[in-house]
């Protein structure tokens, strides 16, 4: 893969990753909204059962009404949950490939400048057979150029 493909995939999964934070952050409110909602309908249900003996029929279709809207509050609590659970491995999964890309990256860059150090040394050696001579410490070492 290539320098430029490996970059546009970058720029893709940040992309992605942004975009599935706006959506963690649109559902972290939505949750918080859910939870409100069933203080709220539990707030209305606590005073109503207190009372059902005195209005049964208005008061056992009010706190079935109640009930119903706060089983279907927590179904959606349980939902959003899991929806917020599967944006954050998403984007654990995007982080991972952003490093990996990014230590990829870097191993080609050590690679080239090895590769690089690897072929200044083949021109070295070529140099020495030329009738350039090897130091006594192993290092190669050139004439000084003449003035």
């Amino acid at each position: 893969m290539d320098e430029a493909t490996m970059k546009d995939q970058r720029f893709e999964l940040i992309e992605r990753d942004t975009m599935l934070a706006l959506r963690e952050a649109r559902l972290q409110a939505t949750l918080q909204s859910n939870r409100n909602a069933i203080h709220a309908t539990r707030n209305k249900l606590r005073p109503l059962l207190a009372l059902s003996d005195q209005q049964p029929r208005y008061l056992n279709s009010k706190i079935e009404q109640l009930e119903a809207l706060l089983e279907e509050l927590m179904t959606q609590r349980a939902q959003l949950g899991s929806d917020c659970d599967h944006i954050r491995a998403q984007r654990s999964d995007i982080a991972g490939f952003i490093h990996y890309g990014n230590v990829l990256a870097n191993c080609r860059k050590d690679f080239a400048l090895h590769l690089s150090d690897l072929l200044d040394c083949r021109s070295a050696s070529k140099c020495l057979s030329n009738g350039f001579a090897r130091s006594s410490n192993s290092l190669l070492s050139f004439p000084a150029h003449p003035a």
